[in-house]
């Protein structure tokens, strides 16, 4: 449960218990910790293929669409709004806010940011581009220019979205 726990601060991943511990307080437990769901031993193997697939079903809905402090993403759409307000982007700016958003927290380096988004390895695109970029962006999305909200920079290492 501590681990389960430990990796939701990180990253939203799907997480399912397989356990023998049949008590109510050990599936309260679980899902406090962040549990999806809680198959107690012994299950049949078909019944466990289709709960994992409820699971991932349930995972991609939440995937669909992105909210964070007014800043709204709808993926499927491509369309970005904040504060209610659509903000049109190129698909560059797009891209890039989609990465940012996906990776919330982790800090992306300029290297990773030119990969994904780029789709390059830097050797026509230099590491410029994503600042140029991430600057266009920010003066769309951010209410404050002089203090970012959504897109902060980690002085020589590169950027986080959100905290």
């Amino acid at each position: 449960m501590s681990f389960c726990r430990d990796m939701r601060r990180y990253q939203e991943i799907p997480a399912i218990f397989l356990t023998g511990q049949d008590e109510e307080e050990d599936m309260l437990g679980a899902f406090t910790a962040g549990a999806d769901d809680y198959v107690v031993k012994p299950f049949p193997m078909r019944v466990l293929i289709k709960r994992i697939q409820a699971v991932l079903f349930r995972c991609r809905e939440k995937k669909e669409a992105f909210l964070y402090k007014g800043l709204g993403i709808e993926f499927a759409r491509k369309r970005v709004t904040c504060h209610g307000k659509e903000i049109p982007l190129t698909m560059k700016e797009y891209r890039l806010l989609e990465y940012l958003a996906k990776n919330k927290g982790q800090l992306l380096t300029k290297n990773q940011i030119l990969e994904q988004v780029w789709d390059v390895d830097g050797a026509f695109v230099g590491e410029n581009t994503v600042s140029v970029t991430v600057n266009r962006l920010r003066r769309k999305i951010e209410p404050d220019g002089a203090n970012p909200v959504y897109i902060k920079n980690v002085f020589g290492q590169g950027y986080v979205f959100g905290e």
